[in-house]
């Protein structure tokens, strides 16, 4: 029985899954600004966290978790927004590869504390 749920909890940790929302909105307008400020705290509402200024990401368990993310977005969608949506595996997202100018600062990439069996707290 324990094999089975060891096994169980193996094949949703290789599941696991990063959604990428990057987009677009235009501000040129008072109008359009607030669009885009909405959008942006309605995306860290539901979790997602900013990697750059029109690039946010957010962790699901499986596939399976991506459509109701997706209609949640097209529900939120500013009037003249350009949004991707792109998924990625957790083995994808661990070898993304962040460079940045010799005048940039240190890149803040957000790390995701995930369930270790063996960790001590």
């Amino acid at each position: 029985r324990d094999s089975e749920t060891w096994l169980e909890f193996r094949r949703v940790l290789f599941r696991s899954m990063w959604i990428l929302v990057t987009f677009d909105i235009p501000v040129l307008t008072k109008k359009q600004r607030k669009q885009a400020a909405k959008f942006r705290k309605e995306l860290l509402g539901e979790g997602y966290i900013m990697l750059q200024f029109s690039v946010y990401i957010k962790p699901i368990p499986s596939m399976q978790h991506r459509q109701p993310l997706i209609n949640k977005l097209r529900k939120s969608l500013p009037e003249e927004a350009d949004i991707k949506v792109i998924t990625i595996t957790d083995k994808q997202y661990a070898e993304i590869i962040h460079l940045s100018g010799t005048k940039q600062k240190e890149p803040k990439i957000p790390k995701i504390r995930q369930l270790s069996l063996f960790e001590e707290f």
